[in-house]
């Protein structure tokens, strides 16, 4: 709390920016840190008069310097007076150190109390409030507080030997307390809680088996339980305690529900998580302490993109807390996005450059973007202030690694060896570089270690992988497989680990089980089909001539047929295929089999067949793989027949089977979006990111709903996890486009927009959305352009109706108010089988005919489109208004704010009389035209009307040279070819011998 100015040494408090001594400020200390702080962090600005408030607070640090701490009372006592918002945080901790040695212990608990709840989350502040509570022998108070400091501190030493020092004590005074007869189930209840935060987990175990024994309801006691349980890797008891401590004590329900959300996510049971949280978030409405442990909470169970959302708000609450910027850049890094984490770390690092744990975070950061230089740098920064820690060493090392410099890379492993010497990470991390370098023996060892050092499953995983493809390198066949195969079983939903399985067992010519291991990893990562059929294709096709030559020799061999039809399918050969299975069906009846042909007549589009195929699978089997295999097969079927509820049955008894299948999930959240059933469709795909982290459909799934919800930041995120691990999805990026366009950020969705369309030149919504911004930013004209000159890629009017109905807001807004009509009724037209699309066209066409003053028709208009959609924001009020004609006229039938007519061209030419019949007309929505003039920005008018363009023609401002376009060409025109008056020689002919009827477009008409 009391650090020492970087110039002169003296003392200044922890979050002081200024020292009054020398003029020394935080400014100077981050000179060479980015000038722009990121718009969430909040700022600080020093003044060179100090305030009233200021310098009673620097006189209670002097004294408090000069141990005059009843003088630094007093000064402090002014000082919270006087202090402004952000400053009482501060004096209130020191206030609370100086009563701590006034001995005046109940007052600094409670000042030391009052700073951590302003913001004030300090180390020290913590510790002050130890010594307090434990001088009133509140020892479970006092380690609760040391414990909290000991995890905040860069040193945790210091604080792990003062616990030391406290247990001594509190032991013996507990000893004496059990001596009472009979002693009372709180003694056991907190002499069990200190040993859980010293991590005597088996002590503390005992101590609250012994207080439920004097009280068998006893909450606090069964919350230990939960809690101690959960320490000793023991989730389900976690979560039988924790259940019970909910029903018995309804002041543990918080901490209960807490536990159990962190027992049923070890436990690998997302939905109970998830509904543990949810109940956690109810109570904590409007109850900021326990809002903040949910927060905390999302982001240990993986929840990121709910996690940032609610560090978000705490920071707009609470900006003077560094707490909450630290844990929002530590979430971001969790989902791959260092460049907005290193911003964070940044902010933190403006308020407080001595958080040296913060300068390690940001220098990982850096070296994912790839900063090398910032990135050692900061790592230089943290040693500097005395840190030196396995997490330096290791970031030191990646950067040298991703320089290609593998000896500093290797000597930076070995330092983090010795200073950590059973850390599982280093020696994994040494595998990789020896790897890389082709030194396969040291690898092994390496990577070896590193298995046997790691109980995380996760990571015990990713070095069976990692030490499985070494072993691959060294063809060594047999141990890859049985480590790939190992990995596989730690983590099943990883598709990389079985392509490298498959690619093993081809190398020893085991074609089922290469066959087995390519279908599995396409049904885990669906998204994937293509490019694994691919890779696979070769082996597939050696498969299949290696099992023909097997049946010539035995064909009564159901293995060989199933297999053969196992190799037909992946090679998509599905009539060969079902020839196979049914083949060795008629040898052999099984389950499994039956589930592929199945699959093989679905994929014909044989619904009948298929279904048959599934339930009778269903009906005699006893393994749960091919049971739950059939329901998902038998769910997609009748997804694809249109029963949808039947579907949503067998795939939710498919996860029932199997609740660690992702894809199931996936799935499911599929059905429940095109049900409409929102909430349960996002639950849905948020259970299957939490089991397979690496798919990107779920993400994108997930985010075109949180976009629906108008929940745009989530959708952001999901849209940027979902691109992150698939990059270049026009979808995705349009998708992110148009959350970037409804959050306010423009300029972002401009880029998302253009890019889609460098992808895919014929996404609509890109070319909507690009419509839209350009006429946020008051391009109505241009936007409009743009529009029109989009409708000719296009030959569906499903498509059409998109680009007309966003045209027409755009005429609205520029009161062209019957070009906008005439889309909107384009819209109706085009529609008729999609009632919320009609219904926005109804009620903008009603819009605009209340701006022509046509009331009648735009009340209409409107009760057609209550009788349709009652509920359809904003009609029931203008109704009312237009059919009562009282109270203030709504919002929404305000005319527009800018009248924005298009721009007539200057005048170029002579006059010229256009006469003739008119054979380039079109009908609806083609009807509309744009000029581009020939000078040097090639300048566009319109669109327009063509009686409106042949008066421009005729006055002279169309040149002969210039192109026009209608909405349905693909190319432009010379507008000599529509117009041969604008040629001197050519004025007096309406239409030369040479414009026959084949040089007149045929107009596209609406299928």
């Amino acid at each position: 709390m009391l650090n020492r100015c970087p110039k002169c040494q003296k003392k200044i408090a922890g979050f002081a920016v200024h020292c009054y001594s020398c003029g020394w400020s935080l400014d100077q200390q981050l000179s060479e840190e980015p000038s722009r702080a990121p718009t969430s962090a909040p700022v600080v600005e020093t003044s060179a008069k100090a305030t009233a408030a200021e310098t009673q607070l620097a006189s209670g640090i002097d004294a408090i310097e000069r141990e005059d701490f009843a003088a630094a009372l007093s000064a402090l006592n002014s000082a919270i007076i006087d202090a402004d918002e952000s400053q009482l945080a501060e004096c209130y901790g020191l206030r609370g150190y100086a009563l701590l040695k006034l001995r005046q212990n109940e007052r600094a608990e409670a000042d030391c109390t009052k700073a951590l709840e302003l913001g004030n989350v300090d180390v020290e502040v913590y510790a002050w409030r130890a010594a307090a509570r434990g001088q009133m022998l509140n020892w479970r108070g006092a380690f609760e507080d040391l414990n909290v400091a000991r995890k905040l501190a860069d040193d945790p030493s210091n604080y792990e030997d003062i616990m030391g020092t406290y247990y001594e004590s509190a032991m013996a005074w507990f000893r004496q307390r059990v001596q009472l007869d009979p002693p009372s189930p709180r003694i056991f209840d907190d002499r069990g809680w200190i040993n859980f935060q010293m991590g005597h987990f088996q002590k503390a175990k005992r101590d609250f088996e012994l207080a439920l024994q004097q009280d068998p309801h006893y909450g606090p006691s069964m919350l230990g339980m939960a809690e101690t349980s959960l320490a000793l890797n023991f989730p389900e008891q976690a979560i039988e305690f924790s259940q019970m401590a909910v029903e018995a004590d309804p002041d543990s329900v918080g901490a209960a529900l807490i536990c159990q959300v962190r027992g049923a996510h070890a436990a690998g049971r997302v939905r109970l998580a998830m509904e543990a949280l949810q109940k956690l978030r109810q109570m904590a409405h409007r109850r900021l302490p326990l809002f903040k442990q949910c927060a905390q909470l999302r982001f240990q169970i993986g929840d990121f993109v709910g996690a940032i959302e609610d560090f978000t708000s705490l920071i707009q609450l609470e900006p003077n807390s560094l707490q909450w910027l630290k844990l929002r850049g530590d979430t971001y890094a969790a989902i791959n996005n260092p460049a907005l984490a290193a911003a964070d770390f940044t902010a933190v690092l403006r308020l407080d450059s001595h958080r040296a744990a913060v300068w390690v975070r940001r220098g990982e950061m850096n070296t994912l973007l790839q900063r090398f230089d910032k990135a050692l740098r900061d790592f230089d920064r943290a040693t500097e202030m005395g840190l030196l820690s396995k997490e330096i060493l290791l970031g030191r090392a990646r950067v040298h690694e991703a320089l290609q410099h593998y000896d500093e890379a290797i000597e930076q492993c070995k330092k983090a060896q010795r200073l950590v010497p059973d850390s599982a990470e280093v020696y994994a991390l040494e595998g990789g570089i020896y790897a890389r370098q082709r030194l396969y023996a040291k690898a092994l060892d390496q990577l070896s270690r590193a298995v046997e050092l790691t109980a995380d499953s996760r990571k015990k995983a990713e070095y069976f992988y990692r030490r499985g493809v070494v072993y691959y390198e060294m063809e060594k066949f047999i141990p890859a497989i049985d480590d790939l195969q190992q990995s596989h079983e730690l983590r099943p939903n990883h598709a990389g680990t079985l392509i490298w399985r498959a690619a093993a067992s081809s190398r020893l010519e085991d074609w089922p089980a290469v066959i087995e291991s390519l279908q599995t990893a396409i049904a885990i990562r669906p998204s994937a089909t293509e490019q694994y059929k691919t890779l696979g294709a070769p082996i597939a096709g050696k498969a299949v001539e290696y099992l023909s030559q097997q049946i010539q020799a035995d064909d009564h061999d159901s293995e060989l047929f199933r297999n053969r039809g196992m190799a037909f399918q992946f090679l998509g050969s599905l009539d060969a295929a079902i020839e196979d299975f049914t083949a060795s069906l008629s040898l052999d009846e099984d389950p499994a089999t039956r589930v592929r042909r199945g699959q093989m007549y679905a994929a014909q589009g044989d619904n009948m067949r298929a279904l048959d195929d599934f339930t009778v699978a269903l009906d005699t089997s006893s393994d749960p793989a091919s049971r739950h295999a059939a329901l998902y097969g038998r769910a997609k079927v009748l997804q694809a027949s249109g029963k949808a509820d039947e579907a949503i049955e067998n795939i939710r008894r498919a996860i029932d089977l199997a609740p660690d299948h992702a894809r199931y999930l996936a799935f499911l959240g599929e059905l429940m979006r095109k049900q409409g059933d929102v909430p349960k469709a996002i639950d849905a795909l948020t259970r299957a990111i939490a089991l397979d982290f690496s798919d990107h459909l779920p993400f994108f799934l997930r985010g075109q709903l949180y976009l629906k919800q108008h929940l745009y930041l989530k959708a952001i995120i999901d849209f940027c996890q979902s691109l992150d691990l698939y990059p270049n999805q026009p979808q995705a990026i349009a998708g992110r486009g148009e959350a970037y366009l409804k959050n306010g950020q423009s300029k972002a969705a401009l880029e998302d927009f253009e890019l889609a369309l460098t992808h895919d030149p014929t996404l609509v919504k890109a070319y909507c959305g690009r419509g839209q911004v350009l006429a946020e930013r008051g391009e109505n004209e241009q936007a409009a352009i743009w529009l029109t000159k989009a409708i000719h890629r296009f030959k569906e009017p499903k498509h059409w109706s998109q680009l007309l109905l966003s045209r027409g807001k755009i005429f609205y807004q520029m009161s062209r108010f019957l070009p906008a009509i005439a889309d909107f009724t384009s819209v109706l037209e085009m529609k008729k089988q999609d009632p919320p699309a009609r219904s926005a066209a109804r009620y903008a066409r009603a819009l605009a005919l209340v701006q022509l003053g046509q009331l009648v028709k735009a009340q209409e208009e409107l009760e057609r489109l209550l009788q349709d959609q009652p509920n359809f924001p904003g009609a029931k009020l203008a109704h009312e208004w237009l059919s009562t004609g009282q109270g203030p006229r709504p919002v929404t039938l305000h005319p527009p704010k800018k009248m924005i007519r298009p721009k007539r061209p200057p005048v170029v030419g002579p006059a010229t009389q256009i006469n003739g019949e008119d054979l380039w007309l079109a009908p609806p929505p083609h009807d509309l035209w744009v000029l581009r003039m020939r000078d040097e920005a090639r300048t566009e008018y319109g669109p327009i009307a063509k009686r409106l363009l042949d008066q421009w023609a005729s006055e002279g401002r169309v040149p002969p040279d210039a192109k026009v376009l209608r909405a349905d060409w693909e190319k432009w025109k010379r507008a000599s070819h529509v117009y041969p008056q604008l040629v001197p020689d050519r004025r007096s002919a309406a239409v030369s011998d040479s414009d026959d009827a084949a040089d007149v477009p045929a107009a596209k008409h609406d299928s």
